[in-house]
């Protein structure tokens, strides 16, 4: 073996860990546009189904979303890193 490949052999577990800290990135990147979208949903269509007067019992839908987007959506709150 030359010295280039023990040079790649040494840094293969950095290599490693720094590839799996890029995808964990990525994959962080798209959870949160994920929720923004999903918040953004969920707050937008019961305003507007309102605003349109789709039914009287659409009046109580903003308090249930909003409770179904916390608890379907809270794990990826509070999975995240503070960055």
């Amino acid at each position: 073996m030359n010295k280039a490949d023990l040079l790649i052999e040494d840094l293969r577990p950095e290599i490693k860990r720094t590839c799996s800290g890029i995808k964990n990135r990525k994959r962080e990147k798209a959870a949160a546009r994920i929720f923004a979208v999903l918040a953004a949903v969920f707050l937008i269509l019961p305003a507007l189904l309102i605003y349109l007067g789709v039914a009287v019992a659409v009046i109580a839908m903003p308090l249930v979303l909003a409770a179904a987007a916390f608890l379907v959506l809270s794990p990826v709150l509070f999975n995240g890193r503070a960055s």
